[in-house]
């Protein structure tokens, strides 16, 4: 070949060579860029990783640092590695205190099992994450904390990440307010008040440990407190103080109590609500105490509820709010347990009264059937216990009473008390009348049922018959006395006149009459008046009764006038000296009031002494507030009192007739005026002394 023909061969193959080469140094510069954004962008990516992980870093250094919950790492064999610096204020114990101790050493032994089987079983065999428990720790000031508790196992560490909270205020709250729940179940289940109330104090002493709580309770009297509840005060201490007064320097409590407010002593040794028992408190070692009252939904005060403290020193805002809060719940079971008290003692009352009732006593529903009755029903009906509940009172009623007694039922449903008179039909088949009296029995202001009581009144209705009957005779007896009464006053005395006046003129024609025959007539004169008298009498006595006048307002001091007005005469003829008071002023009858004051002071002017002047004081003296007693008092003869209940009877004398003129109907007539007009009347005497008449009217 020869080079000049060659060379456009070499150009041409030159030209491409280059051509490719020039191509891949292109290519290559593109690769090379690509490459270099690549690596720029994974330097950028590696520097903001680096910033991130810095970051976190300093989160979790301060996550680890300012956080309230422990932090904390153990190995498998449970042995702190690492813990957070919050250690110390949920523990007590600063981190390098207790790294390489195990972590259960501090656990309360009564925890320390369960929590050992809940690492082995969930984390250390188990290699998973543990569910979230709670434990308690012992803090190193001797509390008890309470912890909850999140881990988890670390497979590539070998060791376990664990997050520890103090959950002992909540842990407080939920035993706070399950000890309520606790105490308001005692209650809703009436356990006794004494056990409820030790509960109460125990709940506090558990809550706060170091006091010691009291329960004190006011007496019947409302004076004294007495001992209720004090789980843990010494007992010398609480016989001592068993029956304090209240009232200030009555200690805490009865300060308390007195003043009704929250009292607190800081210091006993130095407080002068504790001037009566200083001494035997701190010799028990009390040396502070804050009582609350406990108060019914009233206010009144029941009783108090204390906490004691060993040091001098104010309670914490805890213990009070604590105090307040369960003083409360004692006061709840303090009223409970006296409601449940007085609703038995209302249903012994009650079932005593069902029971032991001498009458009968029936209860039904409200559609009228019996529900339960107590022996007496059943002995009056004659059914017994099986034949008598479920059925219907209108099976018992006589049918012409029972649409009367169904009315009466309506309205005590209607709440209305009603009483009313019934017949009833027993098994023997007689019939009974019964004075019933049913009662609604109302529950939240309706009526559930009706309670009745009946009495048997067969008798009583019998014996009203008879006495209706006897009323009748007596009507007609006294209809006879009162024609008896014409016919004497009338009739009887006709014959007396004519007696009288014949006589009188057999006087007049005497003349011729010896000594014996003029006695005779005077004699026969003398009886026809006395006969006269007595009709006249007996006449005034029988009328007190049966013609009397209406009741008035009278003046006794212008009748007594009027009555020595009409006696002037007499008096004059006696020369009797006569004292007079002020008397009151009474309803009564004018007519026969003027005739017991005539009769009272004719007795009194009659039986003087022979040889001295009457002498009579009429007056009135108080016996009661609702009493005066009218007093009439001579100075003459007097009486024997053995003789008291004869001179008030009809015609009864003490003297002979020639001595002391009269029919011996007066005092009589006095005794049934007074009767007549509700007043009694009485008399004291001596022989030669004189006699005081006493008739004792109501206000």
């Amino acid at each position: 070949m020869h080079f000049p023909a060659a060379l456009p061969t070499l150009v041409i193959l030159f030209g491409l060579c280059f051509s490719f080469f020039l191509a891949l140094s292109q290519r290559l510069a593109h690769f090379a860029n690509e490459r270099s954004k690549h690596l720029k962008y994974l330097n950028e990516a590696l520097v903001s990783s680096q910033h991130q992980r810095a970051n976190l870093e300093a989160w979790n250094q301060r996550i680890t640092r300012y956080s309230m919950d422990v932090l904390c790492t153990f190995d498998e064999n449970g042995r702190f590695i690492q813990l957070s610096p919050s250690c110390e204020s949920v523990f007590g114990y600063r981190p390098e205190e207790i790294l390489g101790q195990h972590f259960s050493e501090l656990i309360l032994p009564e925890d320390r099992e369960r929590t050992l089987a809940i690492f082995t079983k969930n984390l250390k065999l188990g290699g998973g994450e543990a569910p979230l428990f709670r434990n308690r720790y012992r803090h190193k000031n001797g509390n008890t904390v309470h912890i909850a508790w999140s881990a988890v196992w670390s497979e590539k560490e070998q060791s376990v990440f664990a997050i520890a909270q103090d959950v002992t205020r909540l842990a407080q709250s939920e035993a706070f307010i399950e000890g309520q729940r606790h105490i308001l179940e005692m209650v809703s289940t009436s356990i006794p008040l004494a056990e409820t109330l030790n509960a109460i104090c125990e709940v506090g002493e558990t809550r706060f440990p170091g006091t010691r709580y009291s329960v004190l309770l006011v007496d019947k009297s409302g004076k004294r407190l007495v001992h209720g509840a004090s789980p843990s005060l010494p007992t010398d201490f609480i016989q001592k103080i068993h029956g304090m007064l209240i009232g200030p320097g009555m200690g805490t409590c009865g300060t308390a109590a007195f003043h009704q407010s929250l009292i607190v002593t800081e210091d006993i040794a130095n407080d002068p609500h504790w001037e009566a028992y200083c001494t035997l408190a701190l010799n028990h070692g009390l040396r502070a105490c804050s009582s609350q009252p406990i108060k019914d939904s009233s206010g009144t005060v029941l009783g108090t509820f204390a906490i004691y403290q060993s040091e001098p020193q104010p309670p914490p805002k805890e213990q009070l709010e604590f105090i307040n809060t369960y003083g409360h719940l004692a006061s709840i079971a303090i009223e409970r347990d006296r409601d449940r008290l007085s609703l038995e003692e209302s249903e012994q009352r009650y079932r005593s009264l069902f029971d032991h009732n001498p009458n009968p006593v029936f209860s039904f529903d409200v559609e009228g059937n019996i529900l339960s009755s107590n022996q007496s029903g059943y002995d009056l009906s004659g059914f017994t216990h099986n034949e008598n509940v479920g059925k219907h009172f209108s099976e018992f009623v006589v049918k012409e009473d029972l649409g009367r007694v169904q009315t009466y039922y309506q309205a005590v449903l209607a709440g209305e008390p009603q009483r009313y008179e019934v017949k009833i039909q027993t098994k023997r088949g007689d019939v009974k009348e019964m004075d019933m009296v049913s009662l609604p029995v109302i529950v939240d202001g309706q009526v559930v049922g009706v309670f009745g009581v009946g009495k048997d009144i067969t008798e009583h209705k019998a014996a009203e018959k008879a006495l209706h009957t006897t009323l009748r005779d007596l009507e007609r007896s006294n209809r006879d006395l009162q024609d008896f009464a014409f016919v004497a006053s009338h009739d009887l005395q006709e014959p007396l006149r004519k007696i009288q006046a014949f006589s009188e003129r057999l006087r007049l024609k005497a003349a011729g009459l010896d000594e014996e025959g003029r006695d005779y007539l005077g004699r026969m004169n003398s009886a026809a008046s006395r006969m006269q008298g007595l009709i006249k009498d007996l006449l005034a006595y029988s009328r007190i009764g049966t013609q009397s006048n209406p009741y008035s307002t009278l003046d006794l001091n212008r009748i007594l006038e009027d009555v020595l007005q009409d006696m002037d005469i007499s008096l004059a003829a006696s020369q009797a000296k006569i004292d007079v008071g002020v008397l009151p002023s009474i309803q009564g009858d004018m007519t026969q009031m003027r005739q017991l004051l005539q009769n009272l002071m004719s007795n009194a002017i009659k039986f003087h002494q022979k040889d001295q002047l009457p002498q009579v004081q009429v007056y009135a003296d108080t016996v009661a507030d609702d009493q005066w007693t009218l007093c009439v008092a001579d100075k003459g003869i007097g009486f024997d009192e053995k003789y008291l209940d004869r001179i008030f009877n009809p015609f009864q004398r003490l003297h002979a007739r020639q001595a002391y003129a009269g029919t011996g109907i007066g005092l009589a007539i006095v005794k049934k005026i007074a009767e007549r007009h509700g007043a009694k009347i009485t008399a004291t005497s001596q022989l030669g002394q004189g006699t005081t008449f006493r008739v004792t009217f109501k206000r």
